[in-house]
């Protein structure tokens, strides 16, 4: 009964992270009509939303689908490909 509601908390506090983390994307999106954000530049601001879209990637597979609990091979494989996928499409969206 602890651990479910320890498990229960911690997927509540998860999902409110990846609501949080929604809004400041839409915040600084070109369409929300927000003033710049500390001077940043529009490819600056699109570097940054990927982030955080991202780190949602990663808090969604780790938690809601469980691979923090999996084998440490496919734990450190999934991150490698994320940083990869992250570095690929930074690259991309600043040419």
């Amino acid at each position: 009964m602890i651990m479910k509601n320890k498990l229960e908390k911690q997927f509540t506090l998860v999902w409110l992270a990846l609501v949080g983390l929604t809004f400041v994307s839409w915040f600084l999106s070109e369409g929300s009509a927000q003033p710049v954000l500390f001077g940043m530049s529009g490819p600056n601001l699109g570097i940054l939303v990927l982030t955080i879209s991202i780190f949602k990637v990663y808090l969604i597979i780790s938690f809601f689908m469980e691979l923090r609990t999996a084998p440490f091979a496919f734990r450190f494989n999934f991150e490698i490909v994320l940083f990869v996928m992250w570095l690929s499409l930074i690259w991309l969206y600043s040419l």
